[in-house]
């Protein structure tokens, strides 16, 4: 019997270490994704933050320039690690819909600083 609880107490520690590095790859993959859509819609706005951006009008209570990317980047790893817990709950197959609303959402918000910033249509970006 006390081998058979040896064996057992291994397969659980053993599976246990699968799910721990699969976990850790997929909550690297969740909150590389939004982070790296971050990276590439910044190549859109460094050009126009100096350029044209200041041109606009905007409220008193604008944040300054230097604030956005660390509080973007701080959302986007929120974001990730979020989706990471969701998808953790059952991968896609029980997590179908809440992952794919998630991906739609962050699909429109990676194609917000091409449209602003990029193609300067700032009502297409209000829509978006």
């Amino acid at each position: 019997i006390a081998s058979k609880r040896r064996g057992s107490a291994k397969k659980n520690d053993n599976e246990r270490g699968r799910r721990t590095m699969g976990g850790g790859l997929s909550m690297a993959v969740s909150m590389a994704l939004p982070l790296a859509g971050g990276i590439m819609g910044s190549i859109f706005t460094a050009k126009s933050v100096k350029t044209w951006y200041p041109t606009l009008k905007k409220p008193s209570w604008t944040p300054p320039n230097w604030l956005f990317g660390p509080v973007w980047t701080c959302l986007y790893t929120a974001m990730g690690y979020a989706s990471w817990r969701v998808f953790s709950l059952g991968g896609f197959e029980k997590q179908a819909v809440p992952l794919s609303l998630y991906a739609l959402q962050l699909a429109l918000n990676f194609a917000w600083s091409p449209l602003f910033f990029g193609a300067k249509k700032t009502g297409l970006a209000l829509i978006d």
